[in-house]
């Protein structure tokens, strides 16, 4: 009897280091899968910045090889809070050419259509003109040809009977910025 004792005794152990070494090996994998699962979380934020990273440095470069374009393309418009300037140098223009120089009409229209929303606008002008006859289309070929968004609705001259000069009239808009 002392024997199977010893051997019951013997027996509850082992069973009871196995359930130890079981449980053991249960908050082993356990921790370890925890583990995984942080350092998978970390790898994809690390992912996440990295595209976040190189979507900036991409962008940056574009904004830098691009801004040479923009600047010309902002060339086509009239500044923002530019419309006196502009219509000054149009002025100017036309002292140059020894014309009588008269703004007829100056209009800010806005081209949006159906509530869209765009920062262009457009200053409809029309402006008369007194001078020679090579005056008058030397100034009109040279507002055709300012580095700005430019579209002519309606140009007229008439002969003026008293003097030998040209009475003209020109309608166009030029593209600003609002």
């Amino acid at each position: 009897m002392k024997n199977n004792n010893k051997n019951l005794v013997i027996l509850v152990s082992l069973i009871l280091l196995s359930v130890i070494a079981i449980i053991s090996y249960v908050i082993l994998y356990l921790d370890i899968n925890k583990k995984n699962e942080n350092i998978a979380n970390i790898s994809q934020s690390i992912n996440n910045l990295y595209e976040i990273s190189s979507t900036r440095v991409s962008l940056e470069n574009i904004v830098t090889n691009t801004a040479e374009n923009r600047q010309k393309i902002l060339g086509y418009f009239v500044e923002k809070d530019g419309t006196a300037k502009f219509l000054e140098s149009i002025e100017d223009l036309a002292k140059e050419h020894s014309l009588v120089f008269n703004v007829k009409s100056v209009g800010i229209a806005d081209i949006a259509k159906n509530n869209a929303s765009t920062s262009i606008a457009l200053i409809d002008l029309q402006i008369e003109t007194k001078g020679s006859w090579n005056d008058i289309m030397n100034f009109y070929s040279l507002l055709e040809t300012l580095p700005y968004k430019t579209k002519f609705s309606m140009i007229q001259l008439e002969k003026d009977d008293v003097a030998p000069r040209w009475n003209g009239v020109v309608s166009f808009n030029v593209a600003i910025l609002k």
